[in-house]
């Protein structure tokens, strides 16, 4: 699917940036609002980031403004976050390890529900700024996310994941 160009029909108006090599995920900016349009093919892993992306919207991940579904893939309109983990300047060694800490937080929180998210890196980890000077960190990309007894099952010792961040 040539996403770039459903995404110009369906945002003329708008300012539109991509925002990785697949061209799936894409700035929207215009007067009134800047999310992320997100576009899921309609496959098992497209399925299950939808499901968990809306499950995890505004606790774990961002929050999902719209969904539509369109002839041959899904439109997941998210709030926008300030940057990602792999663009934060790190101010000090407090400063990374209060990181660390946020971002173990999540994963826990994850384990708690029995589920992993086996496609962490710094794109994935949001950072959205609010008052103070504390970040407040959310996951994304939920694509890989599935419960841990299925994985062991199924995937452990498989490589499995985005290359180069495989264990």
């Amino acid at each position: 699917t040539d996403w770039a160009k459903v995404m110009r029909s369906r945002y003329p108006a708008s300012f539109v940036r991509p925002l990785n090599k697949k061209g799936t995920v894409y700035a929207l900016e215009d007067d009134s609002s800047s999310v992320v349009v997100k576009y899921l093919p309609i496959t098992q892993f497209g399925h299950s980031e939808l499901c968990y992306t809306q499950l995890f919207s505004s606790d774990l991940g961002p929050h999902v403004v719209d969904i539509t579904f369109l002839e041959t893939s899904v439109e997941m309109v998210l709030e926008r976050a300030d940057t990602t983990l792999s663009h934060l300047p790190v101010h000090n060694s407090k400063h990374l390890l209060t990181l660390a800490q946020d971002l173990a937080f999540l994963c826990y929180e994850l384990e708690q529900r029995g589920l992993g998210h086996y496609d962490l890196k710094e794109s994935n980890v949001l950072c959205y700024s609010r008052e103070g000077d504390r970040e407040v960190l959310r996951l994304a990309d939920f694509g890989f996310t599935m419960p841990l007894r299925y994985y062991q099952e199924n995937y452990l010792g498989i490589a499995f994941g985005t290359t180069g961040y495989i264990p």
